[in-house]
Parts: C-alpha cells; structure tokens; sequence
C-alpha cells in the first residue's frame, strides 16, 4: 500500500534527537490514566511513540504507509496523553516537524489489519530503522506464538 509523499515544509529530525526527549507531565498523565504502567515503563512508550512519529515520517517520504494498530495501541494512548497537552505537543510539532503531526482516526466498525505484505514491509522497517528492541517491546508476544 503506497502513502502519500510529504509536504516540503515537513522536517524529518535525527531519530536520536528524538529519542533523547521525554516530557514528564505527559508521562505523569499517561501514568494516571494507565495505573499498570511505572514511571520508567511510561517513559520508554513516550520514547517509542516520538520513534514512532519519526518511522512514520520517514516511511511518508519513501510513498509508505504507516499504522498504528494491535499491539502498538498504547502508543496510541501515550499520544492521546501528548496532545492533550496541547501548547507541548504543538510547540514539540513544530520545533522537531515544522509542522503539526496529525492524528487520524480509523473507523472503529472496521480495525484495521494490514495484508501480510503491508505488515512484513512494515516490520522490515521498524527492525532496521527502530531496531530489535522497539520491535519486541511491542510485537514480542505475536512472534513467540510463531511455530
């Protein structure tokens, strides 16, 4: 499935410079909302999530698509939790995107499952661009049950 190009005025930052971010009273939120979750644990979604952002953008710029679904929905909550926090998330956009990063809603009647090319091409990505960790932190449990 191809995506659309990006904008000119979208900036794709270093993933390192985003993954060196955290912003606490988001995390602090997401930690109230989400009780299962400690400090630490929440910190490296928020991390997960920005890294998310980056493939996304990253994948954009190649005609790729790019989802959220299944195991990657607490990403989902974390950036629920960001962008209510609308002044941080706004001037996190804008400082690091050059713009505002959308979120898109998927039509709850139908969750999206992507065909197993769309998800081997994806997964490809996120183990060489995210890397082994970032891919099992999410998608570990569906691997294990692999014969």
């Amino acid at each position: 499935m191809e995506g659309q190009l990006l904008p000119f005025s979208v900036r794709i930052p270093p993933l390192t410079t985003l993954q060196s971010l955290c912003n606490d009273e988001v995390v602090a939120h997401f930690c109230r909302q989400h009780p299962e979750y400690n400090t630490s644990e929440a910190v490296q979604v928020f991390k997960d999530l920005l890294s998310w952002m980056w493939l996304t953008l990253e994948r954009k710029a190649r005609g790729r698509a790019t989802w959220m679904f299944g195991p990657l929905l607490i990403l989902d909550a974390m950036w629920h939790s960001f962008i209510l926090h609308t002044r941080a998330y706004c001037a996190f956009c804008e400082a690091h995107f050059g713009t505002y990063f959308h979120h898109d809603v998927e039509s709850p009647a139908a969750p999206f499952e992507p065909a197993p090319e769309m998800l081997e091409d994806y997964l490809s990505d996120c183990f060489a661009k995210l890397g082994e960790a970032w891919v099992m932190r999410y998608f570990g449990d569906a691997f294990s049950e692999l014969p």
